[in-house]
C-alpha cells in the first residue's frame, strides 16, 4: 500500500506535463510504464507530492525522421520486439528486449525511455543507447532539446534531465550500411538485475573499413563507450577493451557485486560480444 497521499495528473501534451512539473512546489515524478516507480512508492522508497502520468499522450510511435529512428516515450519492450523498423534499422534493441526478464508485466509495460531516465548503471537499456550513439529528446518549460547519452547519464540513477523536463523520445541515427550487433549480460540469477552489460555495433559501409562501437555497463556509474574504424586483429580487440576499461572514473558496485568482481568478468564478456558482432559481419 502507498502510505502517503499524492496529487495525480494525466496531461494530454508534453508541454502541459512540463508546466505541471515546473509548478509543483514539492517532488514531482513522471510515470511512464510504472515498473520502477510504483513498486518504489509502495515500498516507501519514493514519496512524491505529484505524479505526472504520460499515458494519455499516446507517445507510442516508432518512425523514421531526418535520417533517424524516433522511439517515443511510451514504447515498451514488446513494442520494440514487434517493430519491423527496429528489427531492420536498430537490431541491437531487439536483442536487448528479447532478454528482459519479468514476463509480460515488465515487457508489456516497461519503456525504454523510462529505463534510460531511471539510469541504473547495470541495467539493459543505458549500455545499448551508448553503443548506438542515441540521443534523448527532452521537453521542458523552456522548449525541446536533444541530449547525447554521454551528456545525459551523469551517474548512478542521475541524469541531466531538469526538474521541469520529461523524456519524450529516444533518437537513433539510421545506419549508413549493413549493421551487425551483439548484446550480453552477466546476472547472478535469471530474475535479478544484471551485474555487467555489454553491447557492440558493427556498421559495414565498405569492404575495408567497418566502424565498431563497443559499450560496457556496470563498471562505472555511467556506460563506458569507445568507437574505432577498420579491421582489428585479436590483439587489437584486446587492446581496445583494455583502453575502454581504463576509462573507469567512478567504479560502480551494489548489493549484487563489488567493483573488483565486475572488473574481472567485464573484459571477457566484452571480447566475446565484440567477436560475435565482428563474426556476424565477416560471416
Amino acid at each position: 500500500m502507498i502510505a502517503k497521499p499524492f496529487s495525480y495528473s494525466a496531461p494530454e501534451t508534453p508541454k502541459e506535463a512540463a508546466s505541471l512539473l515546473a509548478s509543483c512546489p514539492g517532488e514531482a515524478l513522471v510515470l511512464g510504464g510504472g515498473t520502477m516507480l510504483v513498486p518504489a512508492m509502495t515500498r516507501g522508497e519514493t514519496i512524491p507530492d505529484l505524479v505526472v502520468d504520460l499515458r494519455q499522450m499516446a507517445l507510442k510511435r516508432i518512425y523514421e525522421e531526418n535520417a533517424s529512428i524516433v522511439l517515443e516515450a511510451s514504447v515498451t519492450y514488446d513494442d520494440v520486439l514487434a517493430s519491423p523498423l527496429i528489427a531492420e534499422q536498430v537490431p541491437l534493441l531487439v536483442q536487448m528486449a528479447s532478454g528482459v526478464t519479468g514476463g509480460r508485466s515488465i515487457t508489456g509495460q516497461g519503456t525504454l525511455v523510462g529505463s534510460a531516465c531511471f539510469a541504473n548503471p547495470a541495467s539493459d537499456v543505458p549500455v545499448c543507447l551508448a553503443a548506438l550513439g542515441a540521443h534523448m529528446r527532452l521537453v521542458g518549460a523552456d522548449g525541446t532539446r536533444q541530449v547525447p547519452m554521454a551528456e545525459f547519464f551523469l551517474g548512478g540513477f542521475q541524469t541531466s534531465r531538469k526538474r521541469d523536463e520529461l523524456g519524450v523520445a529516444l533518437i537513433f541515427p539510421c545506419p549508413r550500411g549493413q549493421v551487425f550487433t551483439s548484446y550480453r549480460k552477466v546476472k547472478p540469477s535469471g530474475s535479478s538485475w544484471p551485474i555487467v552489460t555489454v553491447a557492440c555495433v558493427v556498421e559495414q559501409t565498405s569492404e575495408d573499413d567497418p566502424s565498431i562501437s563497443l559499450a560496457i555497463g556496470g563498471l562505472d556509474s555511467t556506460p563506458l563507450q569507445v568507437s574505432t574504424m577498420g579491421k582489428l586483429s585479436s590483439q587489437d580487440q584486446e587492446d581496445l577493451i583494455s583502453t575502454l576499461v581504463s576509462k573507469v572514473k567512478n567504479p560502480w558496485e551494489d548489493a549484487l557485486a563489488d567493483f573488483e568482481y565486475r572488473l574481472r568478468v567485464a573484459p571477457a564478456i566484452a571480447l566475446r560480444v565484440m567477436r560475435e558482432a565482428l563474426g556476424a559481419q565477416n560471416g
